[in-house]
């Protein structure tokens, strides 16, 4: 189960126009996320991530957060693919139990 950690609401939004001249807009959310090494022991200390937020949906709140399973996916030629829903540690503790 991996936690990440949200410690800030802001959202950074970069946007342009694209190769086929469209506009686009990127949001996202800084993170930190507690990896653990090849060796199985966690990392001394958090690693910072971005999180992408859909166009409309509020950044999450700050807390911790584990990723919900459905965020892990076989992508484009069955690569490995991750598009993080978060899920409030303390909620799936209580499911959990």
């Amino acid at each position: 189960m991996l936690k990440i950690t949200n410690a800030s609401t802001a959202v950074h939004t970069k946007s342009g126009i694209g190769k086929n001249q469209r506009p686009y807009e990127i949001r996202e959310q800084a993170a930190w996320i507690h990896l653990v090494g090849e060796d199985g022991k966690p990392h001394p200390y958090p690693t910072q991530m971005m999180l992408m937020l859909e166009k409309q949906a509020a950044p999450y709140a700050l807390g911790d957060y584990i990723l919900h399973p459905s965020s892990i996916q076989s992508g484009r030629f069955g690569s490995l693919q991750i598009k993080p829903l978060l899920v409030p540690h303390q909620q799936a503790v209580k499911a959990a139990a």
